[in-house]
């Protein structure tokens, strides 16, 4: 991924003091907190920063973001509504299956978030508790053939999840 600076930025830097340049903030580029390669060989990236617009991207072999959003809302986990204090999710791990079909787990809430390869949310299941099949602490994710295997840290522990027929 390149990282650009402004022509001002530039100028300034040339003409800054030794101590002003240490003081300045540095231009790098986005940490990804996780990611995931896909069969077409896209890479699918979590961003856990607060600051970040789009949590999630996924970064044709040119380093541009393909993700496709064309839900309802982004795929960026949870979402702000009008009248509630705003949580925003905290992504920490991405996985992806057949057919652009991709899952992240937000730590923050203990939950997992699958979208569709248009963005459109598909479910959500888990949450942060002490009963079956939730969180203390989530920090990874897996699937494998339909099912999901999440790993809790703070239990030391993996909880498997599987699909139920409706």
């Amino acid at each position: 991924i390149q990282v650009t600076s402004s022509l001002s930025a530039l100028l300034w830097r040339r003409i800054a003091t030794k101590a002003q340049r240490e003081k300045m903030l540095q231009n790098v580029p986005t940490e990804y907190s996780s990611n995931a390669v896909d069969g077409d060989g896209f890479i699918y990236g979590t961003i856990s920063t607060q600051s970040a617009d789009q949590f999630i991207k996924k970064m044709n072999p040119m380093g541009s973001d393909v993700l496709r959003r064309m839900g309802s809302v982004d795929p960026n986990g949870d979402i702000e509504l009008p009248d509630e204090k705003p949580v925003r999710s905290v992504l920490t791990d991405i996985c992806v299956g057949r057919g652009g079909v991709y899952s992240v787990l937000d730590t923050r809430q203990g939950r997992v978030f699958t979208y569709d390869n248009d963005g459109n949310l598909l479910y959500v299941f888990g949450a942060l508790g002490h009963s079956l099949g939730q969180f203390k602490l989530p920090t990874a994710i897996d699937s494998f053939d339909d099912s999901f295997a999440v790993l809790d840290s703070e239990l030391a522990q993996i909880v498997v999840f599987q699909p139920t027929e409706y």
